[in-house]
């Protein structure tokens, strides 16, 4: 990976370039976890994900390799075939990492079994939520995913205000 990075000219932004300290998600990633942080001190991840295969399934739907880009997802919806965005698909990972600060914030820790019910109902829910907004807007579940994401932000900023 070090050569990857150096040879696309990111091995300088990648500092420490390794940090095995960080290891979490290997109860549900299927590949190659990374977190980009920032490099000025303050320690706040400004990327990350990871490969989690078996996601789609947790739909009831077939065993299905990872998400897909936005440019492929164009050509899947003009063939008319049925594609989970990866805007949903990528947030079974951001809700375990959510899980895990909750845990480490209050020093107990569930077990996978409740981890895994968790993240079932929230992941499920938020699909039928994107699905309903989708069907009853008559477009693709990653514009119906963005639709409800704006909703929910400007929902939150009336709701609190701008600045709190």
């Amino acid at each position: 990976m070090l050569t990857i990075l150096q040879r696309m000219g990111l091995l300088e932004w990648c500092q420490p370039p390794l940090d095995l300290r960080v290891v979490r998600g290997l109860a549900y990633y299927t590949g190659m976890v990374f977190e980009v942080h920032e490099i000025s001190g303050g320690e706040r991840a400004i990327a990350g994900g990871g490969r989690y295969d078996h996601l789609i399934e947790l739909f009831g739907g077939p065993p299905t390799p990872a998400p897909t880009t936005a440019a492929a997802d164009a050509i899947l919806d003009e063939k008319g075939i049925f594609v989970i965005p990866d805007i949903l698909a990528n947030a079974g990972g951001v809700t375990v990492s959510y899980f895990e600060w909750v845990q480490d914030r209050g020093g107990y820790f569930w077990s996978e079994a409740t981890v895994n019910e968790r993240l079932t109902d929230i992941m499920q829910r938020s699909f039928q939520d994107v699905l309903k907004i989708a069907q009853q807007h008559k477009v693709n579940l990653r514009t119906a995913a963005y639709m409800l994401a704006i909703s929910r932000v400007s929902t939150v900023h009336k709701l609190r205000g701008i600045y709190a």
